[in-house]
């Protein structure tokens, strides 16, 4: 009687309880599926960080050794320039002096 209304009692606060806990559960179930793809998320997102830093110092890296050969190209260019002209200048005597030379010989054929 007295005892049997007590078990009847917890009886139902256990099945009460039960249902509490499956509802517990499930609303954790859905707030841990959601951290977990997120938690994969950031870890991937971390790894394409890393990736990103690195190219970018490859990028920085390539980029000086780029504008190291530009100036190494221009200063070939220039001095390029100066012995074509030094070059032209010498073909120029050279052309000059066997004209003087033939003339030489013309004039002291006669």
């Amino acid at each position: 009687t007295a005892l049997t209304k007590e078990l009847i009692m917890l009886r139902e606060q256990y099945r009460k309880d039960v249902h509490v806990l499956r509802e517990l559960q499930a609303e954790n179930e859905g707030i841990m599926s959601p951290l977990e793809t997120n938690s994969n998320d950031l870890q991937r997102l971390g790894s394409d960080l890393d990736a990103f830093y690195m190219q970018k110092r490859d990028l920085e890296t390539r980029r000086k050794q780029l504008k190291q050969a530009e100036k190494e190209l221009n200063d070939i260019k220039w001095d390029h320039e100066v012995l074509f002209q030094h070059h032209e200048r010498l073909e120029q005597e050279c052309k000059e002096c066997k004209l003087k030379y033939q003339e030489a010989v013309y004039s002291a054929q006669q």
